[in-house]
């Protein structure tokens, strides 16, 4: 996975060991319903297990990339305001700096005007709103 611009990281408490596709699906999901087709399109998504930043912590990673600063912060507030129950205690976001040391990560598409994703192993069927 290749930088671009800013990212930002959203963490999913896990319930077990490793987030299973279940619960990546169910994350995936819950993200996409804060997020409307103008929030998503041209962002690429990415997802999978992030055991780094917290170790002995895992937590699922949704990553969206692409964004401009601005549109990352204004992301950053709409998503805190109704995700925060859902994600870690400890480091619920982490920006550029500490994506760039997650590997493994699931490309699952580019943000499309109609809220879909196109061009990676969107195996989720996501569609935002």
């Amino acid at each position: 996975m290749k930088l671009m611009r800013f990212a930002l990281g959203v963490r999913f408490a896990s319930p077990g060991e490793a987030p299973d596709l279940t619960f990546a699906k169910a994350c995936m999901e819950a993200l996409f319903r804060v997020l409307t087709p103008k929030d998503v399109e041209g962002l690429r998504f990415y997802g999978g297990l992030d055991a780094v930043t917290t170790p002995g912590s895992p937590a699922f990673i949704a990553v969206m990339m692409g964004g401009s600063l601005k549109r990352t912060r204004l992301l950053f507030e709409k998503l805190s305001a109704v995700l925060r129950p859902m994600l870690c205690p400890e480091k619920p976001f982490i920006e550029n700096n500490r994506v760039a040391h997650l590997s493994g990560l699931v490309y699952y598409g580019q943000g499309q005007a109609d809220g879909t994703l196109s061009g990676g192993e969107n195996v989720l069927g996501l569609i935002c709103g």
